[in-house]
C-alpha cells in the first residue's frame, strides 16, 4: 500500500501570521503519517514538500542548490515555513517508522488546470488578461504539473527514492520570457500582454509600498541553479518543455471559465491528451 499526501494550505496572500499556515501543515502531515504507521500496511509514502523547503529565505545571490540545503524558518515567508516544518516533522516521524517516505519537492508548477481556481495559476492568469503594465526582471524556476503528477507515481515503486528528498525542476525563465510566450500564442486572439520589463528604480519605489513588491525586489540579481539528477535518474522524468505548459495552462483557464475569453479566441483543448495520460496513472494506483 502506498500513501500519497499532497494536501497543505497555499494562499496567494500571505498572512501575517505564520501559525496560520504552519499549524496545519505540520499537524495535517503527523496525522497522516501516524495513521500509515499505525496502520501497518503502508510501505511507502510520498509527500508533496516544495522548493519553498530547500531554497527559500537564503539570501545569497547566487547558488546551487541540492537536497542536501534546507531552508531557514527563521528567515522565510509563512509558506516557506509551514513547508520546511511539516517536511522537517515527516522526516522526524520516518525515522522510527515502519514505511519508506519520499519527499517530493518541485519548483512552480505550471500546466492544465483540472478541476477550479488555484494559487498557482494566479501569475500566469495576470499576465493572461493584461494585469501587469510592465513585469519585473525576475527569473523563476519551473516545472510542468505533469511531471509532477508522473513523478509522485514512480516515487511510489523507484526503489532508489525510498529516504530521499528529490527536486522537480525543468528550466528558469524570465518573466518577461514566459509574458513573450503568452504573447505569441494569444495577442492574435484579442489578449493585451505586456512584454515590457519593468525599471528596477520603478520596483524599488514600489517595494517601499508594497510587501509583494518588496520580495520580487530582494530577488532581483539573484540567480539560482538547482540539482535534478535524482528527478532524472531515480525517477526517470527528463522533464515537459515549460513553454507548451505555459499555453496549456491559459487555454486550460479560459475553458473552464477562470479567465477572461476574449472575442478572437480560437479553442484548443489538446493538452486535455496528455493530462489525462498523466492523471489516469494516478487513478489506477
Amino acid at each position: 500500500t502506498y500513501v500519497i499526501h499532497v494536501a497543505s494550505p497555499f494562499p496567494e496572500v500571505q498572512p501575517t501570521r505564520s501559525d496560520v499556515l504552519v499549524t496545519p501543515a505540520v499537524d495535517g502531515t503527523r496525522r497522516v503519517l501516524e495513521a500509515c504507521q499505525k496502520s501497518g500496511t503502508v510501505q511507502r509514502v510520498i509527500i508533496t514538500s516544495s522548493i519553498a523547503a530547500i531554497s527559500g529565505g537564503i539570501e545569497e545571490r547566487d547558488r546551487h542548490y541540492t537536497e542536501e540545503d534546507w531552508s531557514s524558518p527563521k528567515s522565510c515567508d509563512p509558506y516557506c515555513m509551514s513547508k520546511v516544518l511539516a517536511e522537517k516533522t515527516a522526516w522526524e516521524i520516518a525515522e522510527t517508522a515502519n514505511f519508506e517516505l519520499v519527499a517530493i519537492n518541485p519548483t512552480m508548477c505550471l500546466g492544465p488546470i483540472l478541476i477550479g481556481e488555484c494559487t498557482s495559476m494566479q501569475l500566469i492568469k495576470r499576465i493572461l488578461e493584461g494585469g501587469y503594465p510592465m513585469l519585473p526582471k525576475i527569473r523563476i524556476p519551473t516545472v510542468d504539473v505533469r511531471d509532477v503528477a508522473d513523478a509522485h507515481i514512480s516515487a511510489m515503486t523507484a526503489t532508489e527514492a525510498a529516504g530521499k528528498r528529490i527536486i522537480l525542476h525543468s528550466k528558469d525563465l524570465w518573466l518577461r520570457e514566459i509574458a513573450q510566450n503568452i504573447h505569441d500564442t494569444f495577442h492574435d486572439q484579442g489578449y493585451k500582454i505586456s512584454i515590457h520589463d519593468m525599471p528596477d528604480w520603478a520596483l524599488s519605489l514600489a517595494a517601499k509600498l508594497s510587501k509583494s513588491a518588496r520580495f520580487i525586489s530582494s530577488t532581483i540579481g539573484r540567480d539560482f541553479t538547482y540539482d535534478t539528477s535524482r528527478m532524472t535518474k531515480i525517477l526517470g522524468i527528463e522533464g515537459r518543455p515549460v513553454e507548451t505548459a505555459i499555453i496549456d495552462m491559459c487555454y486550460s483557464m479560459v475553458e473552464l471559465k477562470l479567465a477572461a475569453k476574449k472575442g478572437k479566441y480560437v479553442s484548443n483543448c489538446t493538452y486535455l491528451d496528455d493530462t489525462e495520460l498523466s492523471f489516469d496513472s494516478v487513478l489506477r494506483y
